[in-house]
């Protein structure tokens, strides 16, 4: 995961930690989609197309699910 996500991640994980409420926080790393997955989106919904900086991100991850109670 590229450094300006895992500051963003890390910094969101630190302030629930912090939270008086908030309990069971869970933590869950999506492995980078591939070029293909992103090729079948485009296609999918042509003429609509990804941006350059929404591949990046999903090339380096395919995003974060965190849950907590």
């Amino acid at each position: 995961m590229p450094t300006p996500w895992r500051d963003l991640v890390s910094s969101t994980l630190s302030t629930l930690t912090v939270m008086r409420d908030v309990y069971d926080i869970t933590q869950d790393d999506r492995p980078a989609t591939t070029v293909e997955a992103m090729e079948a989106w485009e296609k999918r919904f042509h003429p609509i197309n990804l941006p350059a900086d929404v591949k990046s991100f999903l090339m380096s991850s395919d995003g974060l699910k965190v849950v907590w109670q």
